[in-house]
């Protein structure tokens, strides 16, 4: 009866798609999470994307995104900046047109790569992003109390 209930959740667990789960929150410092990322091909390259939800009294800047050991360059429809200010009790949610990091790479949809998180400060953290087919359901992210 145990191998019967094991082997159910095995096929359970190996049938739902990675992509349909959303990754849980990762903590880059106390009261600042970062979730949903997610990279789609570009015309050079890809680009990534992320929800980066800061509930703490303190507005952070995010100063460096790397992705795969290779470092992204932010982008926003004015330009390039350097970094990136979130305010406290404010969410950054990256979108194809407004801000996102242009990645000098491709990868192929499904495959998951490291994406590490620099802010203000030396706090640091390391994600997962998944790659996404262009006609892909977005993944979706928590709401906090801001």
């Amino acid at each position: 009866m145990m191998k019967q209930h094991l082997l159910l959740a095995a096929i359970f667990i190996g049938a739902v798609p990675a992509a349909a789960t959303p990754a849980m929150p990762v903590t880059i410092t106390e009261g600042v999470y970062v979730e949903g990322a997610w990279l789609r091909a570009a015309e050079s390259g890809s680009e990534l994307f992320l929800v980066v939800n800061n509930t703490s009294d303190t507005a952070i800047d995010l100063t460096g995104i790397g992705v795969a050991g290779m470092a992204g360059r932010i982008v926003s429809p004015d330009g390039s900046r350097d970094s990136i200010s979130i305010p406290f009790h404010a969410e950054l949610y990256m979108t194809e047109k407004g801000l996102r990091v242009a990645v000098p790479a491709t990868f192929q949809p499904a495959q998951t790569i490291p994406v590490t998180i620099a802010t203000t400060g030396g706090a640091t953290a390391t994600v997962e992003a998944v790659v996404l087919r262009d006609d892909a359901e977005l993944p979706d992210h928590h709401d906090y109390q801001h």
